[in-house]
Formats: structure tokens, sequence, C-alpha cells
């Protein structure tokens, strides 16, 4: 078993609440991508993701 959150090797509350709030930060902006960018007609699974991470990726580097 494996804890992300650190907090069974470390008993650091603090850093068990940062992990939480970092996890919860890529998972609320997956789900923003997925909501700003849709799956195109005719598109599968596989080369929608491709699409999505290119696009994500992108907008990071231009805002670097």
């Amino acid at each position: 078993m494996t804890d992300e959150g650190e907090y069974w090797e470390t008993n650091d509350l603090s850093l068990l609440k940062t992990n939480f709030k970092r996890y919860t930060e890529l998972i609320d902006g997956f789900v923003s991508a997925i909501e700003s960018i849709p799956i195109k007609a005719g598109e599968d699974v596989e080369s929608y993701f491709l699409r999505l991470m290119k696009e994500i990726n992108d907008k990071k580097n231009r805002e670097e």
C-alpha cells in the first residue's frame, strides 16, 4: 500500500493537507480542461487525450 499523502510516514498533518490540496488542484485542472476542450465527433478516446495533453502543454509553454 502507498500513502500518497505521506501522513503514515511523517505523521505531519500539514504535509497531508498540502498533498491533498495538490491532488485536488490536479483533478480540478483536468476537469476544467475536459470541459473547455471537448472531444470531436468521431475522435477516439486515445486521440482525444493525446490532443488534450498537447493543447495543455502548449498552453503551459506559452505562459512560461
